[in-house]
């Protein structure tokens, strides 16, 4: 295989909306250590790694390293709120059950490339509502927009959400000339448990669902998860149902043969380990093949400023993200 030259970016005048408006990270006391300190071996059975069990959850639990995360999500969703007073909203229905909808932000170029949207919320929470402002930092771009909508656990299974998204993808390329898209300019990119999603998709066989294996040109999972074998040892699994077979067919890391697009990975310094050392240890598997484009890293953000700067327009996650589609800054 091919060995490609690795780029680790690094920031340079992060712009983080939610920061100027006094939101700011605030991490737990006891957990306001290294990573070396979390991941040092304990007197308990280590159960993934060096983690303990109380380790391994504390390493997937997201609202235990940032003490205001509602105050993220009413501003995503505030914003988002505003932006559809500027931007105009089509949704479409792509698949049969209620939430299988999406939301298309389109730009004014015919020519433009789309960006395909996956929402996170620990696969149990989040809808496309709160998401119309990424329309900030792609459409004024260049780019059209589509922000995916699904079922959420309980409602749905992991692998009936997977279905789900991928139904929308094969939708989309099919209907790409009715809704005035590119077929042959899709991309996608998705936070947290929507960039798992986003790796899951980019690891799809689409020759199986009708599309040439290429139909996603591109793709960013962001603060992602990659291998669900931790996952399913940590405390999630009390709400994420899977038998091995579910498992290893939602693990990217274990699909890498079918991936035919270029990936930049990025994650942030103030996530938890776990996290970043999905994105790294899936862009070094990636390094072996063609497909490793990027790996994004941004020491001074946590994981949900991490989504800020994916839809601030001077967001290093929405430049690298406008990169990828081709579309230089000004």
């Amino acid at each position: 295989m091919k060995h490609v030259a690795v780029a680790l970016l690094r920031p340079v005048g992060i712009s983080v909306c939610l920061a100027s408006a006094g939101i700011g990270m605030a991490l737990s006391p006891a957990l306001a250590q290294d990573d070396a300190a979390e991941s040092s071996p304990t007197s308990e059975t280590h159960v993934f790694l060096e983690y303990s069990q109380a380790e391994l959850d504390k390493a997937y639990d997201q609202r235990a390293w940032v003490s205001n995360v509602g105050e993220f999500i009413q501003g995503w969703v505030s914003r988002s709120e505003e932006a559809r007073t500027r931007f105009e909203r089509q949704t479409f229905r792509y698949g049969p059950s209620e939430r299988e909808v999406l939301d298309l932000f389109a730009a004014d170029q015919s020519d433009a490339p789309t960006l395909m949207f996956i929402h996170g919320g620990a696969w149990r929470a989040g809808s496309k509502e709160a998401y119309s402002l990424l329309a900030d930092a792609f459409v004024p771009y260049g780019a059209n927009v589509l922000v995916l909508n699904f079922d959420n656990i309980p409602d749905a299974r992991l692998p009936d959400m997977a279905e789900q998204v991928r139904r929308a993808i094969v939708w989309t390329h099919e209907n790409a000339a009715a809704l005035g898209l590119d077929a042959e300019q899709l991309y996608i990119t998705g936070h947290s448990s929507g960039g798992h999603l986003a790796g899951v998709m980019l690891t799809t066989d689409w020759a199986e669902h009708g599309l040439p294996m290429d139909a996603l040109k591109g793709g960013m999972p962001v603060s992602g998860m990659f291998d669900l074998e931790p996952v399913m040892l940590s405390a999630r699994s009390e709400y994420v149902d899977l038998d091995e077979a579910e498992e290893a067919a939602l693990s990217p890391m274990r699909h890498l043969h079918e991936v035919r697009a270029p990936i930049t990975l990025a994650y942030g310094g103030e996530e938890t380990p776990e996290f970043q050392r999905h994105s790294r240890d899936f862009h070094e598997a990636l390094a072996q093949s063609p497909y490793a484009e990027a790996l994004l890293f941004l020491p001074e953000l946590n994981h949900f400023e991490m989504m800020d700067s994916l839809a601030d327009p001077d967001g290093d996650v929405a430049k690298a993200a406008r990169e990828m589609m081709g579309l230089a800054d000004d």
